[in-house]
C-alpha cells in the first residue's frame, strides 16, 4: 500500500515537470524535413491521413514533433502537456489561437505514441499545475 502510494507520489512530481505544447518551432535542417516527411508517410501507410487535410496533419506534425524535439534538447525529463477534450479545442481556446485542432492534434500524438516514439501518461487534477490535468508526452525521435 505504501509502495503503491510512493509509486503514484512519483509519477505526479515526474509529470509535475512539464510546460503545454507550443507552436511556433520551425526548422529548415535537410534531416528535420526528411523526419517530417518519414512520420507523414508513416501514418499514411497506416491509413491515418487524408488528402484534403494533408497540409494540416504536416503543420501538426510539425508543431508536435518539433516541440518534443525543443523539449528534449532543453531538459530530457520535460514532459509536453496537450488536451484530449475536445473543449479544449472551442472558438475561444489557446489550442484554437495556435491552429491546433482536436481531431488532428489527437491522431498525431496517438500516432507516436502506438508507434513507441514518445512515452505518454494520463495527466492527473491539480489546479496548481495547468500541465497536469493534461495528456501528458514525452521523447525524442532520432
Amino acid at each position: 500500500m505504501i509502495g503503491d502510494y510512493n509509486a503514484k507520489r512519483a509519477k505526479a512530481e515526474k509529470l509535475h515537470h512539464s510546460r503545454l505544447l507550443e507552436a511556433g518551432k520551425v526548422s529548415s535542417h535537410p534531416e528535420v524535413k526528411a523526419l517530417l516527411k518519414f512520420v507523414y508517410a508513416e501514418m499514411e501507410a497506416q491509413g491515418l491521413t487524408f488528402t484534403r487535410h494533408a497540409k494540416k496533419i504536416k503543420d501538426h506534425i510539425r508543431t508536435i514533433v518539433l516541440d518534443l524535439y525543443d523539449a528534449h534538447v532543453t531538459d530530457p525529463d520535460l514532459y509536453l502537456g496537450y488536451a484530449r477534450s475536445r473543449n479544449d479545442y472551442g472558438p475561444d481556446s489557446r489550442n484554437k489561437a495556435l491552429f491546433l485542432t482536436y481531431r488532428i492534434t489527437t491522431k498525431v500524438a496517438d500516432f507516436l505514441i502506438d508507434n513507441g516514439y514518445v512515452d505518454s501518461h494520463m495527466g492527473f487534477y491539480d489546479r496548481k499545475n495547468p500541465v497536469a490535468g493534461k495528456k501528458a508526452i514525452n521523447g525524442c525521435l532520432y
